[in-house]
Parts: C-alpha cells; sequence; structure tokens
C-alpha cells in the first residue's frame, strides 16, 4: 500500500494510514473492525469490575472524534498504542488531558504498532489538513520501524510477536542479523530531523517524549540540545495497568499529561 502525506487532501485520505498498520488479513473478523476485535480480547483480559467502554474508531480510522478542518488552535497527538491510549476509556488518556487543560480541539493519530517512520509521515498528512498550534510526538524504541510486505501490508519489524508468518520471522530475523545496530540510530535521526523541518514549514510548536528509553532523547538532544519528556513505563505491581494488562494505566497517563501541560505552559519546544 503506498502512503503518499503530499497526496493527503481530506481527513478520510489517512485511512490508508491507519489500515496499513498491524493486523494479518485473516486475524479478525473483517465485517466487525479490528477496534471491535480488540475490544473483546482485552475485556477477556481485564481484570473483574474493569469499568465498561469501547474504543470509538473514526472515518478516518483513528480514535476519538477530530476537529474540522477549519478549526483554529487544533493540539495534535501522534504516537503508538501509549498515544493511542490502548486499555483505556477515552477520557483517562493523555491526549484527552492535556487537551482539556489547555481548553483546545485535539486530534489522536496515536496507532498501536506505530514506528518512528510512521509517526513522522502522519504527521507530515496532518500539517496539510489542520491547523495545528501544538503536536505532542511521543516515540516508542528506535528499533521499531516498517517494511513492506509482499502482501503490500505495512508491518513493524519490531515488536514482532503480532505477526506469525514465516516471512515475518525471516525479515526479523534477517534485520537483527544482518543490519549494524547504528541503522536503527540513523533511521530515528532522519525521522526526527524530518518532523523538526515538517514542523518549522508549518509554524507548529512541537514537543517530543519517549516511552523507549534513552537511547531517542540522548540522539534528540545532540541533534537539537532539546531535552524531550521522559515516560517511564511501571508496571507498578499491576497496579496501574490499563485493561489488557500490558499498557499504562489511569495515573500514568495523568502524571504524562501533567509534564507535556507543564512544558507547554513554559513554552518549552523544540
Amino acid at each position: 500500500m503506498a502512503l503518499n502525506p503530499l497526496a493527503v487532501t481530506k481527513p478520510q485520505d489517512l485511512r490508508a494510514w491507519s489500515n496499513a498498520t498491524n493486523w494479518e488479513p485473516n486475524q479478525f473478523p473483517q465485517t466487525e473492525g479490528w477496534h471491535k476485535w480488540l475490544n473483546q480480547i482485552e475485556v477477556g483480559m481485564s481484570n473483574p469490575g474493569w469499568p465498561d467502554f469501547s474504543y470509538y474508531i473514526n472515518d478516518i480510522g483513528f480514535r476519538d472524534r477530530y476537529p474540522k478542518t477549519k478549526s483554529k488552535r487544533v493540539v495534535g497527538f501522534f504516537g503508538c498504542s501509549f498515544t493511542f491510549g490502548q486499555g483505556l476509556p477515552t477520557q483517562e488518556t493523555f491526549p484527552y488531558l492535556i487537551a482539556q487543560d489547555l481548553g483546545l480541539p485535539y486530534l489522536n493519530l496515536g496507532m498501536c504498532g506505530f514506528g518512528h517512520h510512521m509517526i513522522a509521515q502522519t504527521f507530515l498528512a496532518a500539517v496539510q489538513l489542520w491547523n495545528l498550534e501544538y503536536a505532542v510526538i511521543t516515540f516508542p524504541n528506535i528499533e521499531r520501524f516498517n517494511y513492506v510486505t509482499t502482501e503490500d501490508l505495512v508491518w513493524p519489524v519490531h515488536p514482532h510477536n503480532d505477526h506469525q508468518t514465516e516471512e515475518h520471522r525471516n525479515v526479523h530475523r534477517a534485520v537483527w542479523k544482518y543490519f549494524s545496530p547504528n541503522n536503527h540510530l540513523h533511521q530515528f535521526k532522519d525521522s526526527v530531523v524530518h518532523i523538526i523541518q515538517t514542523a518549522r514549514q508549518y509554524g507548529v510548536k512541537l514537543l517530543f517524549g519517549t516511552w523507549g528509553g534513552a537511547m531517542p532523547g540522548n540522539i534528540i538532544k545532540r541533534l537539537t540540545d532539546y531535552d524531550l519528556t521522559y515516560f517511564v513505563y511501571s508496571f507498578n505491581d499491576g497496579k496501574d495497568l490499563s485493561r489488557d494488562r500490558a499498557h499504562p494505566g489511569k495515573m500514568q497517563h495523568i502524571d504524562y499529561a501533567l509534564k507535556i501541560s507543564k512544558r507547554i505552559q513554559q513554552n518549552e519546544f523544540v
């Protein structure tokens, strides 16, 4: 599937990004949609008494409602499943909390499985449609990047456990066997430079964060002398996990939202 962020003319064009990610063709009932399948899986994994909710996936394939393209002062969120808010109802996710604090319409373009390359492409597409005042980009670990399968699906090489095909296993093994460890560093650097240049071109106030350890911050610090916001994912003895028991819970989202909101208030942008 060819993803061309320069060809985006309307919000619905972004469906190509959400449809191009994680899921194998026969992994869930196509008539129900992947978000309903995800709801079913997570409900089966959750603790008794967990509040009942379902993901709302909009007509462009991402989570929650999105503002009209003519809206002023939009705050955009870009990232992976943490930004998507996997395992939490909307009102407990950090994009919702930050937008409420700012009193601005928001756009959640986080998607499960996204790596830095897909994040950068989604950001480039979004700035051509919405008047973004702020963009909060939360990176996963730098080892997560995507490739196009022989069936034209865009899959992440890491994490790789979602895809149980021989082709995918061979690609994953080959990357770790033949690629230099510096390959991930340079790929990430290129994505960051691309995002920064795009933000400057469109006048977007940019904030970077990561849950992917020290490496993303070290690279960005060398490039820009900017200290990104670190999110330290804690299992916390299982006390603050989301519904799927694998992603951050409500209090961890609140903590990250407070950190980002403070940096916006202090004008600490890239």
